[in-house]
């Protein structure tokens, strides 16, 4: 049995055209080589945190910010919440040290 390439369907490729193929790689300036963006950062801080009792600790992770919007900071036996879309604190927990 021979194996023939149908004339139509998913083995067959049409040529593009001349004007098509042209457009195709006219490529702007930007495309050739990245473009990079200036970005501005505030001279100031747009809050600021009173952290007492934060760990000065490299391997600690006593930040994490949630999807909610939400950071939560452990400060020496706490486990304080902050709001960041209302801007309102709450304490999760205290930790007994016992």
């Amino acid at each position: 049995e021979e194996l023939r390439t149908p004339e139509r369907g998913l083995f067959r490729y049409k040529s593009q055209p001349e004007e098509m193929e042209s457009s195709l790689f006219s490529v702007s300036t930007c495309m050739e080589t990245p473009c990079k963006v200036a970005r501005r950062f505030p001279a100031a801080p747009y809050k600021v945190l009173s952290a007492p009792g934060l760990e000065d600790d490299y391997y600690l992770n006593l930040l994490d910010w949630s999807s909610e919007d939400q950071l939560a900071v452990g400060l020496s036996r706490d486990v304080d919440l902050w709001n960041a879309s209302t801007g309102r604190a709450s304490r999760l927990c205290e930790l007994d040290t016992s």
